[in-house]
C-alpha cells in the first residue's frame, strides 16, 4: 500500500513538473505547456511549438479586437486565414471551457505548405475581450500530437485570483 501511495505522489509530482502555466494578465486567460514546447510571444499573443515532433504540433494565441461574440466568429477565417491557406472547417460548437464561455471548431489547411489539422477555440476572457486559441497538427503526426495539443487548449482558463 504505502509503494502505491508513493508512486501516486510522484506520478503527480511528475505530471505538475512536466508542465507549465503561461498567464496573459491583459486578458486574465492563463494555459499549461509541456516544459518541453518552445514557448515565446509578446504582450497580445503566445505561440507554442512542439520539440518532441520537431514542430509537427503548434499552438498559436492572440488577443481579438473585436467586442462581441458574433464578430470574432465572423472574423475568424480572416483570423486563421493569417495562418494558414486551403482552409476548411465545420461550424463552430458553443461551449464552457473552465467556466469561460467559448466556441470550438476543428478543419484543415495547409500551413507552409504542409498539410495540418486544426482545433480553433474562441474565448471570452474574464477581461472582456476575446482569445483565439489555435492548435495546428501536422496531418503526418496528427496521431501521435493530437492529445498534446487536445490538452493544451483544454487547459484554457482563468488566471486564478
Amino acid at each position: 500500500m504505502k509503494k502505491l501511495l508513493a508512486l501516486g505522489v510522484a506520478l503527480f509530482f511528475a505530471a505538475s513538473v512536466s508542465a507549465v502555466w503561461y498567464p496573459h494578465e491583459g486578458s486574465g486567460i492563463t494555459v499549461d505547456i509541456p516544459k518541453s514546447w518552445k514557448v515565446d510571444g509578446t504582450k497580445n499573443s503566445l505561440q507554442a511549438v512542439s520539440q518532441q515532433g520537431k514542430g509537427n504540433a503548434v499552438v498559436v494565441m492572440r488577443v481579438l479586437k473585436d467586442e462581441k461574440t458574433d464578430a470574432a466568429l465572423a472574423h475568424l477565417d480572416e483570423q486563421l486565414g493569417t495562418m494558414l491557406q486551403n482552409i476548411q472547417h465545420g461550424a463552430s460548437e458553443q461551449l464552457e471551457l473552465n467556466g469561460l464561455q467559448a466556441h470550438w471548431t476543428e478543419g484543415t489547411g495547409e500551413f507552409n505548405g504542409t498539410a495540418v489539422e486544426f482545433d480553433v477555440v474562441v474565448v471570452a476572457t474574464p477581461s472582456g475581450k476575446y482569445l483565439l486559441v489555435v492548435g495546428l497538427i501536422a496531418v503526418d503526426a496528427a496521431k501521435k500530437e493530437r492529445k498534446g495539443i487536445t490538452r493544451i487548449l483544454r487547459s484554457v482558463k482563468a488566471i486564478e485570483e
